[in-house]
């Protein structure tokens, strides 16, 4: 600090008095601009070491202050309610009347303050004869009293956009001179990169916890998964020893699960897993804890009496689960489960060997005869029930059997490809993915993977002897794919089945994440030199999916079911996959589309031009006899450019709004709604569908103002608004 800074200016803070100001003489031009750029140079050190916003605002302003070239200083800007809100400031003397009349001041008045205007204009503003300039006469007492003679305002930009205004004040006119206005807003830039730097570090704390949040975050039902309860569970453990309290952990399945994934589709399946979630939780007690372990299987942790009786949970969650649940499609469905418990610290007292208790208990339950209650104590367990065979042991005996589901190319209407699942056979049913993958540990998950695609490929080749020839998808988890001999693991078993390797696609899981980007794109790079394509499964459905597609080389992207599930009440989820195909497209990513279940959807798909998709409607997961016999059936059936559906129209019509929203071309546009285009819906409603309704004629309403010479563009947006409007009301209407 300058030597010669009176005393008060070099204790001058955030508040606005400082005793004791004493006037000092003017400094010639010279030295005033030496003594800033010796502020600026202390002032970024200082700004580089502030560790919060607050911090680093209430920094500069004072040691601007403290330079002893300014009265005051102040930072401020115009919130969305025309009030001009300070963010800091400090002076060494009273201005507090003074800052209270800017900030009093209001839009369309007249004599704005020099803060506001250099706001307005976006630019450096300088005022060097403040308490005689006609602009601020409404200031001019201010002026007087506090013997300001100048005030500029700098503009400070954050991430490149205006943010706020740095206003300062000086005792001499003619105080901003170039170097002066200069110099401030060389200090205004540093102050925006830092302030950008804050915010770069906000995003990325919020990211890493959006993270760790989805990593303990099960995506359908928005509990805590496996992992994350079973440190939870280790954390009750420890205060139910420490309390001498008894904790019980409970196992719970849903009954039949596969069978309405496989009878009603994935979104009635989903449906039920989430609203069953909803009904656990109301049924549970403020202090329980639980979460979703995949496929319909909870965990529950709660406090039990002395004498450890069951039977007040069990009521608690039969008057909460007992009532049918309704589907999506409308009707009701009476949904069984089945649960075993375990408690600490009778049974046990560490936290795995208390899950595989109530694991134990809740097979013995499950096996429980007809009318017998449908949950059971782990103490109560007679040695020699039936105890959960593990994963890997199932493995090892060859329980592995592999279905296939097709996909379609839409264009064409072929099947191109089919996608290996992995089943298990338990005790005489087919247990789905879901149900088994939660248990399974890294050797167990390797031992699957290796399975699974050998027993493809070898599947592949024997289609290939019968004339039948498709591309093949396995599925490997991030884990598996990070291991340093997956790609030579690919590369043999390609070769045992003779398959050339551009036929392969390995899913990326979205079950876990990737902790190192650079290392996983080194994995995939290594097996695309083998020819092997990399797609990413289930996008959209886990954390970070948009981060993937864009650090990873992806050769494919499969859409997540979840954003057309709902389409015909909510149609707009349509450009959510619009979304996705701009995306993809412009990274040269081919995009499949999951979960399609009826013919409107497939239909506003084709609409779109997303090339291909898959679902139940095309068809359901096959064992390899079923899909050799499914397939000579197949005939080609290429799309049509007009659509069939009110879905489809309903996709059709929001490609033309986007195009006419982002078009300044009318002339095209109005090309666009002549019936020859691949726009038009002058087909669809010539088919004879729904004539004289109000949705046809909202649509001739449309066209004769589209054909009209010289159209006003208000007028056309108006009535395609009308006509989405009807269109979405349409498609509720059909239920």
């Amino acid at each position: 600090m300058d030597a010669r800074t009176p005393a008060a200016a070099r204790g001058a803070s955030q508040s606005d008095t400082a005793a004791g100001f004493e006037a000092r003489p003017a400094e010639p031009p010279a030295s005033r601009a030496g003594t800033l750029y010796k502020t600026l140079f202390d002032c970024a050190g200082l700004l580089l070491a502030a560790r919060s916003e607050n911090k680093l605002l209430t920094t500069l302003c004072r040691q601007l202050v403290e330079s002893g070239l300014f009265i005051s200083a102040t930072i401020g800007s115009m919130d969305r309610q025309s009030i001009w809100r300070h963010h800091g400031s400090a002076s060494c003397r009273n201005v507090t009347g003074f800052r209270a009349a800017i900030a009093a001041y209001r839009p369309n008045e007249p004599n704005p303050p020099l803060g506001l205007l250099a706001w307005t204009a976006r630019k450096s503003l300088v005022a060097n004869h403040y308490a005689t300039d006609p602009r601020f006469a409404r200031y001019r007492a201010f002026a007087t009293n506090l013997g300001i003679g100048a005030i500029a305002g700098i503009v400070i930009r954050r991430n490149r956009r205006r943010w706020a205004v740095l206003t300062v004040t000086a005792a001499d006119e003619n105080f901003f001179d170039a170097d002066i206005v200069s110099l401030l807003e060389r200090l205004a830039s540093i102050v925006g990169q830092r302030l950008h730097e804050f915010d770069l570090k906000t995003a990325l704390t919020a990211e890493r916890a959006a993270q760790h949040r989805a990593a303990r975050t099960d995506a359908l039902t928005g509990l805590l998964n496996a992992q994350a309860f079973a440190e939870q569970v280790s954390a009750r453990l420890a205060r139910a020893v420490a309390w001498a309290a008894t904790t019980a952990i409970a196992r719970l399945d849903i009954e039949g699960l596969d069978d309405i994934f496989q009878h009603w589709g994935y979104a009635a399946g989903e449906a039920v897993v989430r609203a069953f979630a909803t009904r656990l939780r109301a049924g549970l007690r403020p202090g329980d804890g639980f979460g979703h372990c995949g496929a319909g299987k909870f965990a529950i942790a709660f406090e039990v009496q002395a004498d450890a009786s069951l039977t007040g949970f069990a009521a608690r969650l039969r008057e909460a689960l007992e009532a049918p649940f309704l589907l999506p499609s409308g009707q009701s469905l009476r949904v069984t489960y089945v649960f075993g418990a375990a408690l600490c610290p009778q049974d046990a007292a560490q936290a795995a060997a208390l899950l595989e208790h109530a694991e134990t208990a809740l097979y013995a339950a499950r096996n429980t005869p007809c009318g017998g209650p449908r949950w059971r104590l782990f103490e109560d367990v007679v040695p020699g029930e039936s105890k959960p065979e593990p994963v890997a042991a199932r493995l090892s005996r060859d329980a592995l059997c592999v279905h296939y589901q097709p996909v379609l190319e839409l264009n064409s209407g072929r099947i191109i490809s089919v996608e290996a699942l992995a089943r298990l056979h338990d005790h005489g049913r087919l247990s789905l993915p879901a149900q088994f993958l939660p248990g399974l540990l890294m050797d167990g998950r390797l031992t699957l993977f290796r399975q699974v695609l050998r027993t493809a490929l070898a599947q592949l080749a024997a289609w290939d002897r019968d004339g039948i020839t498709l591309n093949l998808s396995v599925n490997i988890d991030a884990p598996v794919l990070m291991l340093e001999d997956t790609a030579s693991e690919v590369r043999d078993a390609l070769a045992a089945a003779a398959i050339a390797p551009y036929r392969l696609v390995l899913e990326i899981l979205e079950t876990h994440e990737f902790l190192d980007f650079f290392r996983a794109r080194e994995r995939i790079e290594a097996l695309r030199r083998i020819g092997v394509r990399l797609a990413l499964d289930d996008a959209g459905a886990g954390y970070a999916s948009m981060l993937k597609i864009r650090e990873l080389p992806l050769d494919i992207v499969k859409l997540d079911r979840a954003f057309i599930g709902g389409l015909r009440k909510q149609p707009d989820d349509l450009l959510f996959v619009s979304a996705f195909q701009t995306l993809t497209a412009t990274r040269d990513i081919a995009l499949v589309v999951e979960g399609v279940e009826s013919e409107d959807v497939l239909d506003a798909l084709r609409m779109l031009g997303v090339r291909q998709a898959q679902g139940f409607l095309i068809a359901r997961p096959m064992s390899p006899a079923s899909l050799s016999a499914w397939l000579p059936a197949q005939t080609a059936v290429k799309g049509s450019f007009a659509p069939q559906t009110l879905l489809g129209a309903y996709a059709v019509h929001l490609l033309w709004l986007r195009a006419f929203n982002s078009s300044r071309n009318r002339d095209g546009l109005v090309v666009a709604m002549d019936a020859n285009a691949a726009f038009s819906l002058t087909e669809f409603f010539a088919a004879g569908r729904l004539p004289g309704s109000p949705l046809a004629q909202s649509y001739e309403k449309l066209s004769a103002r589209m054909t009209q010479p010289n159209p006003a563009r208000s007028l056309i947006l108006e009535a395609a608004i009308d006509f989405r409007a009807k269109l979405m009301a349409a498609l509720r209407a059909e239920g």
